[in-house]
């Protein structure tokens, strides 16, 4: 099985979490469910820079090193280009503040208290998953 190597990251604004429903092209992965944001660590680049990256490039928000906490690394198998893989993430924690929104250029936005996170858990991409039950 193919391995693969992500970062994601949960993005909290008070109280809530900013999550992307994945509703585009079922190649990229875990299509259907919600998710944090993140994505493939590119060769050479570190975990934390890929965060940094990806939040920009899916929601225009640019969030810097230094604001961003690592949480840890969660293994869980899930599909990518239709085929399935085995998904290392390093999962980052980032405070939004509550003057700033996203601009969710992939996905739809969804916001969920932590009670809806857990009621919605099997409406999870795996990794997002393994970041509540795992690290929360």
């Amino acid at each position: 099985m193919r391995q693969m190597h992500i970062a994601l990251g949960l993005i909290k604004q008070g109280d809530n979490y900013l999550f992307q429903f994945r509703n585009g092209d079922p190649k990229i992965g875990a299509a259907g469910l919600i998710g944090c944001f993140g994505g493939k660590i590119d060769e050479g680049e570190d975990p934390i820079a890929t965060f940094c990256r990806e939040i920009y490039e899916e929601t225009a928000l640019q969030p810097t090193p230094q604001e961003v906490k690592s949480l840890g690394i969660v293994n869980v198998r899930s599909d990518h280009n239709l085929e399935p893989v085995q998904v290392t993430g390093h999962v980052f924690h980032w405070e939004l503040k509550s003057t700033e929104f996203p601009e969710i250029k992939e996905g739809e936005l969804v916001i969920y208290s932590q009670d809806e996170v857990l009621a919605n858990i099997n409406k999870l991409t795996p990794a997002t998953r393994a970041v509540f039950e795992e690290l929360m």
